[in-house]
């Protein structure tokens, strides 16, 4: 957040940053969980961790069908399934990408003596939450997750040298 604020050089007398927090992970839609979405979920960084754990206070931008479960994507390659995966998220995406990329929205708060502040916000994206098999979705990893035979299936790493951050391991794909 800080190293964010210094670069956009923001004043905190007129301007103040706002970030997003999303969340994504996928939902199933019946009993074998053979069918499932992933809703994409949106609070602002600004909120009281209170009130960011309440799920009530998230909102939800849309939906991500799981590629590989509409019709006729038996033929894609895993590649193809991934920018399809891509192509949802970016039109999912649409406006808060052009709120990022704004100059910036106009507000006014009122502290508790009643003093109207006018401030400027501008939005950045700050994390993306999800567990892994969504996370890979995301950035187009690919890979199982069940039986991997190391701490990564990313990497051969054996598990001795978990602890050892100069141990260079052979990427696997």
């Amino acid at each position: 957040y800080q190293e964010t604020l210094r670069k956009l050089k923001l004043n905190p007398k007129y301007e103040m940053l706002v970030p997003f927090i999303m969340f994504l992970d996928a939902a199933t839609l019946n009993a074998m969980s053979s069918h499932s979405m992933e809703p994409l979920q949106i609070i602002l960084g600004i909120f009281k961790r209170l009130i960011r754990y309440d799920p009530k206070a998230w909102r939800t931008l849309g939906f991500i069908e799981d590629p590989s479960r509409i019709v006729g994507s038996d033929t894609l390659t895993p590649n193809q399934k991934v920018e399809d995966y891509h192509y949802m998220l970016n039109f999912l995406l649409e406006e808060v990408k052009s709120v990022i990329g704004s100059q910036g929205l106009r507000w006014k708060f009122i502290d508790d003596d009643g003093i109207v502040h006018e401030r400027r916000l501008h939005f950045r994206l700050m994390m993306i939450i999800g567990d892994t098999k969504g996370a890979d979705n995301l950035v187009g990893r690919f890979g199982s997750h069940w039986n991997t035979k190391g701490l990564s299936r990313d990497c051969d790493i054996p598990s001795k040298y978990a602890d050892d951050p100069t141990h260079k391991c052979k990427m696997l794909r």
